[in-house]
């Protein structure tokens, strides 16, 4: 019975040593392979926090596992001490092993607070691993808290900070889009710039003024918030015209857009180029105080080249499926030199041949020619499509595009002679007039299976008449040699 009563106790004994031994094996395995994030460390400025003051809060948390922290949300606050921004809840996303990861946040102590006693705070992050399993670690952050000087005798420590005054609501006007008629502005262009004018302040604005070109104002002393005078003005390069450079827009409520439209025109002496265009709005808010907001716009001032596309004489007649040459040209009639890409002409109802040509500089009063051959396919109005590329002063490509219209006539008809053509290479005389006596011959010469074809002028005839004579080949001169007789009747 002792024997086995020991070999129970020492069983015993083994198995609570095993156990003991097996429990902190694992748990060290658990904890290393896992996430683990912790507060490395915490700054406060300033170090001394009062009631109701601001301070900045710096945290950094660093992952001390072994393996990568996602979704990693960090909360932080409390009713004694609570954020400025964000309300308290951070997203800080993965954090990978050994790397850090830092917040920065405005916090405020509660103006409740009395006495210099430490506040604690609870900094609390949650993440998961890459299993989905979750984690939650919570620390303590202490506020030391300090009690403001009073009046009672005089502070010299550091400048306090003191608590900013709310702004009180104003009117606040915009430029938020503005576009120009014509679309594209030269040396001496008449256009109208309109703009788009949103009130972005939460007060409506006062009989409110638009001054182009900027102004300076001042109100009189002796009436504040009265009727303002505006001075100044920058009109080098673009000048109002027709009405004055100030315009009334009325009323503007908080939130509302409403639209403004002042003539101008480009000065003449402008050259190319971008211009800011200041303008000012003038109005009274609310408390009757006058106020001015300032906008600066931009407007692009181009110069494009000024030519004429002509015929450099008299073209045509055309007809349909004929070629005819078309004498092209381009004139600059500008004040000084442009540089002209390639000159092309194109139509839909017909073909061209030598239709395009580089042209390069032309100085002022200079001139260009092409001489194109055009086939056209139908008679009709026939539209002619020139086009012109260059580079503005902008460095865009541009093209000039005119179109010239002409007539092609019909294709003409050819006839050949009244009788016709000859039928196989050879030509039929016309028959000669015959006599009812000469018929009936052929009839009877046609029953005995002579020769009945009417008798024809076969240019052998002589020029004199039936029964003349007419020399022999080689025969005349002096006398010599017989004669032939003609055909018809002997003498």
């Amino acid at each position: 019975m002792l024997k086995r009563a020991s070999f129970i106790l020492l069983a015993a004994l083994l198995a609570l040593l095993a156990l003991t031994s097996a429990i902190p094996a694992q748990a060290g395995k658990f904890l290393a392979d896992r996430p683990i994030v912790v507060l490395a460390e915490y700054v406060i400025k300033p170090g001394t926090v009062f009631p109701g003051q601001d301070f900045d809060l710096y945290l950094r948390f660093k992952n001390l596992g072994k393996e990568e922290a996602l979704n990693l949300v960090a909360t932080i606050g409390s009713a004694e001490v609570f954020p400025r921004r964000a309300g308290g809840v951070y997203s800080l996303g993965s954090l990978a092993v050994n790397k850090s990861v830092e917040l920065e946040q405005v916090m405020t102590a509660s103006g409740a607070l009395t006495g210099d006693t430490p506040i604690s705070m609870p900094v609390t992050v949650s993440y998961e691993d890459a299993a989905a399993n979750a984690y939650t670690e919570t620390f303590t952050v202490v506020v030391t808290m300090g009690i403001r000087p009073t009046a009672t005798y005089p502070y010299t420590g550091p400048a306090l900070p003191t608590s900013t005054p709310t702004p009180q609501a104003r009117p606040q006007l915009v430029i938020v889009g503005y576009s120009i008629q014509p679309d594209e502005l030269a040396p001496g262009t008449r256009f109208d710039l309109i703009l788009e004018v949103q009130n972005v302040g939460a007060a409506n604005a006062i009989d409110v003024l638009m001054v182009a070109g900027g102004a300076t104002v001042t109100t009189p002393s002796e009436e504040p918030g009265g009727q303002p005078t505006v001075s100044g003005g920058d009109f080098s390069k673009f000048s109002p015209l027709g009405v004055s450079n100030i315009q009334p827009m009325g009323a503007v409520p908080a939130g509302q857009t409403v639209s403004a439209t002042q003539p101008l025109i480009v000065n003449v002496s402008t050259e190319p180029g971008a211009y800011s265009f200041p303008i000012s709005f003038v109005y009274v808010d609310r408390d009757n105080q006058t106020r001015v907001d300032n906008q600066v716009i931009t407007l692009l001032v181009y110069s494009p080249p000024n030519v004429e596309i002509s015929f450099y004489q008299p073209a045509g007649p055309f007809f349909a499926g004929q070629p005819n040459f078309l004498p092209l040209q381009i004139v600059n009639l500008g004040r000084k030199t442009i540089i002209l890409g390639n000159l092309t002409i194109s139509t839909e109802g017909g073909f061209l041949e030598n239709a395009s040509i580089l042209i390069g500089p032309l100085d002022p009063g200079g001139y260009f020619t092409l001489d194109a051959t055009l086939y056209p396919d139908f008679e009709g109005p026939l539209t002619l499509t020139i086009n012109v590329d260059y580079t503005d002063d902008f460095n865009d490509p541009q093209t000039i595009t005119r179109t010239m219209d002409i007539v092609v006539e019909p294709a003409p008809t050819y006839y050949g002679p009244p009788e016709g053509y000859p039928t196989d290479g050879g030509y039929t005389p016309p028959a000669s007039d015959e006599s009812f006596l000469q018929k009936v011959w052929r009839f009877f010469l046609g029953l005995l299976g002579l020769d009945s074809a009417p008798a024809t002028d076969d240019g052998t005839s002589s020029p004199y008449g039936s029964g003349d004579y007419y020399p022999e080949d080689g025969g005349g001169g002096g006398g010599g040699g017989g004669g032939v007789p003609a055909p018809g009747k002997s003498p």
